[in-house]
């Protein structure tokens, strides 16, 4: 049976438009992972209710919800002087039918920075309806071809209701959003704030209408090829809301290969994971997972410079070669160890 994958999410040599979604076949040898860790300080973590003159990213991220088993809706606070234009509003919440215990929803809410409607679909574990108790939360970024269901095809659900069914994991909250084609980041020029709808708008209505531990070390973030440049770059950028971040077969595009909506040099730097492992500051407060095929994965060469770059300024890291390319095929094989990861680096008090 043939399964539809994200093959390439992006090819060094191809534009974004002309990526396409491939057909692959689900079987594939892997190969003993090469990890290279060190140990870094104790992360400082930046209180979620914050009260600044300038708010800090971290502080626009509004107040837990309630302790009930169903969740309520609660306005986020404005990064900025100018109240938000509405409140966050679910839109017909649809339970959907899984093998295991735990709930899977499909929802939408309206998202006041890019002023529409944006789908998602989230994980609540074992549990979660009847314990009353918060949950750490993982994001996990799709790939420029697929959509924000794209990893289900990866069996991301699937494994961790596996793995949470037989204690082999902790419990956590996942939530798949949708960031179409636009790498998950600020747009140059005034253009749409992909990066601050991630950073804001998702995970403030998490926050607000789930039972969430809102705090940066109980929040991962992570995401394959288009997906895994969003997630660095959204860590590396804001440190102070997500504590963990995971790049599997990230797509690290030069300036010459990047959309247009880069930008000029600096603005390019300012979001460019390779640059900001250079310059930005904090980094050693993150744990940082980032994984990459050792076949036919055009995306190595740029991948294989973040992580020395990270190598050479001591920021702490795990950095694996998985055998395999960059295809729906080698995510499948080493879902686990990505939850693995995400599961053990979270703080769930």
């Amino acid at each position: 049976m043939l399964l539809t994958l994200c093959a390439g999410c992006g090819n060094p040599t191809s534009t974004p438009d002309q990526e396409k979604i491939a057909a692959t076949k689900v079987a594939a040898a892997v190969g003993e992972p090469r990890t290279i860790q060190r140990t870094s300080g104790t992360p400082t973590v930046a209180p979620i209710n914050t009260v600044a003159t300038t708010p800090t990213a971290s502080a626009v991220l509004g107040v837990l919800g309630g302790n009930q088993a169903t969740p309520t809706l609660k306005p986020v606070p404005s990064p900025t002087a100018t109240p938000l234009p509405l409140p966050y509003a679910v839109t017909s919440p649809t339970p959907i039918a899984f093998p295991g215990k735990g709930t899977v929803l499909e929802r939408k809410f309206y998202s006041p920075i890019l002023k529409r409607e944006m789908p998602f679909r989230v994980y609540l574990p074992p549990g979660y309806v009847s314990s009353g108790k918060r949950y750490p939360v993982l994001y996990m970024l799709h790939g420029l071809s697929g959509s924000y269901l794209e990893w289900l095809d990866y069996k991301l659900f699937d494994t961790a209701e596996d793995l949470m069914s037989k204690n082999q994991i902790k419990p956590m909250i996942i939530v798949l959003p949708s960031g179409d084609q636009e790498y998950w980041v600020d747009h140059a020029g005034g253009g749409l704030q992909w990066g601050q709808y991630m950073m804001r708008d998702v995970v403030g209505f998490i926050d607000n209408n789930f039972r969430t531990i809102a705090n940066r070390n109980s929040r991962a973030v992570g995401g394959h090829s288009m997906g895994g440049h969003g997630s660095l770059q959204l860590a590396f950028n804001y440190p102070d809301v997500f504590g963990v971040v995971g790049a599997h077969s990230p797509t690290l595009r030069t300036k010459e290969q990047a959309p247009d909506f880069f930008g000029d040099e600096a603005f390019y730097e300012a979001h460019d994971p390779v640059s900001l492992a250079r310059t930005a500051p904090n980094l050693n407060t993150l744990k940082i997972w980032v994984d990459i095929g050792t076949l036919d994965d055009g995306w190595r060469p740029r991948a294989e410079e973040l992580q020395s770059v990270l190598e050479n300024r001591g920021i702490a890291h795990t950095w694996n070669e998985f055998e395999g390319g960059h295809a729906g095929e080698y995510w499948i094989e080493h879902v686990a160890d990505y939850l693995r990861f995400y599961a053990s680096s979270v703080i769930s008090s």
